[in-house]
């Protein structure tokens, strides 16, 4: 069993510390003209996040079919990228965004999908 969770979750449980120490980093808004690449590096900041919950997910629970991995893994790192948006609330000159949610999302089940 700690086998399985050091090849499998301990991963999973880094990358979410690292998303959690990016976001605590103050800083300014980003300019308008910068938007499109700001939804474009939420998506891809969490396509590993849903690729390494899939794969762990997979890996440790044999009894789940691909799609209810798929969509545990979907809202299980969802979930999470609603906490760090309300997390930024707490951060001087960040704020949350559904939008950055959305885009969180995406990247989730785009990292999920490459992992099937």
């Amino acid at each position: 069993m700690l086998k399985l969770f050091f090849k499998y979750w301990l991963p999973v449980l880094l990358y979410a510390i690292l998303i959690f120490s990016i976001s605590s980093i103050p800083g300014p808004e980003l300019p308008q003209n910068l938007i499109l690449s700001d939804y474009l590096l939420h998506i891809l900041e969490y396509l590993p996040f849903g690729f390494l919950m899939f794969r762990a997910i997979r890996n440790t629970r044999s009894n789940f079919t691909l799609r209810k991995i798929f969509i545990s893994s979907a809202i299980l790192v969802i979930l999470y990228a609603a906490s760090d948006e309300l997390h930024q609330l707490f951060i001087p000159g960040r704020y949350a965004s559904l939008l950055d949610l959305l885009c969180d999302g995406i990247g989730a089940a785009i990292g999920a999908r490459i992992a099937i």
